[in-house]
C-alpha cells in the first residue's frame, strides 16, 4: 500500500531540490553572460590601461613569464602577500589571445572567478547545509546589495574588490568546516589563499576567522574519518605559502615579508578607538550615514537584535557565523588600531560583504522560525528579479573597461625609438600629481611592444619597487636613452648611455 500523501510530497521535495540547483546554476549563467555581453558592447577602441591597473597588468606579464612571486604593489612601499590572481590572469590572456584586449580579458577572468565563488558558496549552502527555497534565494542578498553600494564590485580588478567574491566563498566554506563539514576545508583554504594573496587588509579578519573555524571543527569526530582532505588542504596552504617563502630566502631581510612586518609594526601613527569604530560602522550600516551618536546607536541595537535573534533561535551552522563573525571583526578591529596609514574606505570593504551575509542568514532564519516557503508557481518571478538585480550589477562591467586610453597607446605607438635598447622611465617634473598614471600605462605600453624599460626610484616608490632601474655595477648592460614623460602623457625621448640592468624586457 502506497501512501499518496507522502509520496506526493516526497515528489514535492525533488522537485524543489531540483528546481534549487537549476536556479544556483541559472544564477551563474546569467551573470557569465550579462557580463560578457556589457564586456562586448563596451569594447573600446585599442587602448592601454593606466595607474593601478596598468601596474597590476605589469604584474601579469611577469606571471606569463612564470616569474612573479610579489602580489600587487601598496603605496605603503610593500607588496601584498603572493601573486595568485596574477597567474590565474596570465591564463587567460594565454588562452584568449587575439581574441580581446588583455584588459578585456582580465575582467573576463575576474568575473568567471566571481562566479565560481559565489556559486561554489551556495552549491555548500545547498548541498551541505540543506538550504532551500526562500532560505537558498536570500543567500543572493550580497550580489544586489554590493552592485548597488559598490556598482563594479562584479567585474572590477583592482585588489580591494577583486576578493570581495572569493572572501564570501572563504567565510561559507569555513563555517561549514567548524560545524564538521571538512570535505569543505579545501575550498576555504583555496580562496583564502586567493583573498590573501591579493589584498592583506583580509588578513586579520581571514586568518583568525579560518583559525576559529578549524578550532571549532576538530571538536567534532568527522575530522578524523576526513584524513585525505585535511592533507589536500595543507598542500593546498603549502603551494599558496611557496611564493612568499621563495622571495623571502632571496633577500638578506626577508625582502617583502621583511617590508610587511615594518610596515604593520610602524611606531608612527596609530588610531584611537573612536576612530576605528567611526571608520567601520558605515560599513556595518548598508552605506546608510552615521553622522549622529543616535544613528550609530540605532544601527548598534539593530545589530544587537540581530546578533542575538541568531544565537537564541540558529542552527549550529548559524551560531557559528556570528561567533566567528565576531572574532573576524575584533581581529580587524585590533589591526585598524596600530595602521599608521590613513582608513580608506576601501581596505574594509569585505566588511560590507560580510554584513550582508549575515542579514541574508538572519532573514533566512525568520523564513524559516515562521514555516514560510515561497510556492512553485511563485518561485519564477522570484527568481526573475533575482535575475535582473544581477544583470543590472553586471551593467556596470563598462565602468573597469574606462581604465584604458586609446590616446596614450597611440602617442606609445607614435615614439619612434630603436627596439633593441634599454629605455628608463622618468617625470619631467618635480611633482607628477596624477602623471604618474600615464607613467604606467607607457611604461606597460613599452614593454607589451617588446622594449626593455626601467623607472626612476621616486616613481617606483608608486608604482613598485621592482620596476625601478638598477645601476649595474660592473658597467655591464646600458641604457640606451632616457623617456621623459609630461602632462597630458607627452614623451621626450633623450638619447644618451648609462649602465643599468635590463631586467623587464
Amino acid at each position: 500500500m502506497v501512501d499518496c500523501g507522502t509520496a506526493k510530497n516526497r515528489g514535492s521535495l525533488q522537485s524543489s531540490s531540483s528546481f534549487d540547483d537549476f536556479f544556483i546554476i541559472l544564477i551563474g549563467i546569467v551573470w557569465a553572460v550579462s557580463a560578457i555581453v556589457a564586456v562586448v558592447s563596451a569594447l573600446p577602441e585599442p587602448c592601454i590601461e593606466t595607474g593601478d591597473y596598468a601596474a597590476n597588468a605589469f604584474a601579469v606579464l611577469d606571471a606569463k613569464e612564470g616569474v612573479r612571486l610579489l602580489g600587487p604593489y601598496s603605496r605603503l612601499r610593500f607588496y601584498h602577500p603572493g601573486p595568485i590572481i596574477f597567474y590565474w590572469r596570465a591564463l587567460f590572456e594565454i588562452l584568449g589571445e587575439g581574441l580581446f584586449s588583455e584588459l578585456v580579458l582580465h575582467v573576463i577572468s575576474q568575473v568567471f572567478l566571481n562566479i565560481a565563488c559565489f556559486t561554489g558558496a551556495l552549491f555548500v549552502l545547498r548541498k551541505e547545509l540543506h538550504l532551500s527555497g526562500v532560505r537558498l534565494y536570500l543567500s543572493v542578498l550580497p550580489v544586489v546589495a554590493l552592485s548597488i553600494l559598490i556598482p563594479d564590485s562584479g567585474s572590477d580588478t583592482w585588489g580591494p574588490t577583486a576578493v570581495l567574491y572569493p572572501f564570501v566563498c572563504c567565510v561559507v566554506c569555513c563555517v561549514a568546516v567548524s560545524v564538521g563539514r571538512f570535505p569543505c576545508l579545501p575550498w576555504a583554504v583555496l580562496s583564502g589563499v586567493i583573498v590573501l594573496h591579493t589584498h592583506l587588509a583580509t588578513a586579520p579578519f581571514v586568518v583568525s576567522f579560518m583559525a576559529g573555524s578549524l578550532l571549532f571543527g576538530v571538536r567534532s569526530v568527522m575530522w578524523q574519518r576526513d584524513r585525505t582532505v585535511i592533507v589536500v588542504s595543507f598542500l593546498i596552504a603549502l603551494v599558496g605559502m611557496l611564493p612568499i617563502a621563495i622571495e623571502a630566502t632571496m633577500s638578506p631581510t626577508l625582502g617583502n615579508v621583511g617590508s610587511i612586518v615594518r610596515t604593520l609594526h610602524s611606531k608612527e601613527g596609530g588610531h584611537s578607538l573612536t576612530s576605528v569604530a567611526r571608520f567601520l560602522a558605515p560599513l556595518y550600516s548598508f552605506g546608510f550615514p552615521t553622522r549622529t551618536s543616535q544613528e550609530g546607536i540605532l544601527f548598534g541595537i539593530f545589530w544587537i537584535a540581530v546578533v542575538l535573534g541568531v544565537l537564541r533561535f540558529g542552527n549550529a551552522f548559524e551560531k557559528n557565523l556570528i561567533v566567528l563573525g565576531i572574532i573576524g571583526v575584533m581581529g580587524s578591529f585590533w589591526s585598524l588600531l596600530s595602521h599608521s596609514g590613513r582608513l580608506y574606505s576601501y581596505l574594509a570593504w569585505y566588511h560590507y560583504t560580510f554584513g550582508f551575509f549575515v542579514i541574508s542568514v538572519a532573514l533566512s532564519l525568520s523564513a524559516r522560525r515562521i514555516q514560510f516557503e515561497i510556492p512553485m508557481k511563485l518561485r519564477i518571478p522570484c527568481v526573475l528579479i533575482l535575475i535582473l538585480a544581477v544583470m543590472q550589477g553586471m551593467s556596470h562591467v563598462p565602468r573597469t573597461i574606462d581604465q584604458c586610453s586609446p590616446t596614450l597607446l597611440s602617442k606609445i605607438r607614435s615614439l619612434s625609438i630603436p627596439i633593441n635598447g634599454h629605455y628608463k622611465i622618468l617625470s619631467s617634473r618635480a611633482e607628477f600629481d596624477e602623471e604618474w598614471m600615464d607613467i604606467a600605462g607607457i611604461a606597460l605600453g613599452l614593454r607589451r611592444l617588446g622594449y626593455s624599460i626601467c623607472i626612476s626610484r621616486r616613481l617606483g616608490k608608486i608604482l613598485g619597487l621592482d620596476w625601478v632601474c638598477m645601476k649595474s655595477p660592473d658597467g655591464i648592460g646600458e641604457t640606451t636613452g632616457t623617456i621623459r614623460v609630461g602632462h597630458g602623457g607627452e614623451m621626450q625621448f633623450i638619447s644618451r648611455k648609462e649602465t643599468y640592468l635590463s631586467h623587464k624586457e
